[in-house]
């Protein structure tokens, strides 16, 4: 069993409740220090944050918010088998696998059962990660979470995979078909475990995306074989897949039309 992801702390309790926590240890502080040390470590925290952000905005201290953004105008394709992009926009169809969850319980993502949920959706991922090429697996965001409550939001990650046979095929194989199975046996046992998908399947010349500025992102977190190339003993598996990102210059990139590999309107 592994335990709950650390980043989605924020989540788990509403804001009021993470300032209140707060004001009471620092409440334990005032009343077993002296005064002035209590107050010390918010103030130092404090202070020294506000003075990174400040060097960080004069250009003195590096920008981590800034690591990994491309610079310009991009787009995702999906490359040829040699690595190369096509010449044509949106070339190749595509499905869009939407998957959310949400624990409705009191206790959030500590309540019972959902930490197993999220054992079986992990080993489900591993095994499409693991067998990219069997099941047309390409890649998947990072987790969105909604806004819609101040606590317990659902959670929500977009999948990208080739073909919807694909799709079905590894839907019907070992670890979805264990985490499926385990759901049905705990359904009514657990019903604050709500599990969703939305499923997309968009042929050729029906999907375009841009990127300005920005870190790569949904089709741009996507990673794609070069079957022209054969690994190397000791060389990294990542050097073997093809980034989709490239730069949006010339006429074919220039509208949401042509990037759709579509005439545009005069």
């Amino acid at each position: 069993m592994s335990l709950p992801n650390l980043n989605f702390f924020r989540d788990d309790l509403r804001l009021t409740t993470w300032l209140l926590v707060g004001a009471c240890l620092q409440s334990l502080l005032v009343l077993s220090l002296p005064r002035y040390v209590a107050l010390l470590p918010a103030a130092l925290v404090l202070g020294a944050r506000f003075l990174v952000n400040l060097l960080m905005t004069q250009g003195f201290v590096h920008n981590a918010g800034s690591d990994g953004v491309y610079q310009g105008r991009a787009t995702a394709m999906i490359p040829l088998e040699d690595g190369s992009f096509p010449d044509k926009a949106s070339d190749h169809e595509i499905v869009l696998f939407i998957v959310s969850t949400r624990s409705s319980h009191a206790q959030g993502r500590f309540a019972p059962g959902y930490i197993a949920a999220g054992d079986y959706f992990q080993a489900m991922l591993k095994e499409a990660e693991r067998n990219d090429l069997q099941w047309g697996y390409l890649g998947k965001t990072s987790c969105l979470i909604a806004t819609d409550d101040e606590a317990s939001n659902t959670l929500v990650w977009l999948t990208y995979w080739k073909t919807v046979d694909q799709l079905h095929d590894f839907a019907r194989g070992g670890p979805h078909r264990a985490g499926w199975d385990w759901y049905s046996s705990v359904a009514k046992k657990y019903p604050y475990i709500g599990i969703g998908h939305e499923m997309y399947s968009v042929p050729k010349g029906h999907w375009e995306n841009i990127y300005c500025n920005l870190r790569p992102f949904g089709m741009g977190q996507t990673r794609h074989i070069d079957y022209s190339r054969k690994l190397v003993e000791g060389e990294n598996e990542d050097s073997h897949f093809v980034n989709p990102l490239t730069a949006a210059e010339g006429a074919t990139w220039r509208s949401m039309a042509s990037r759709m590999g579509r005439v545009e309107k005069s």
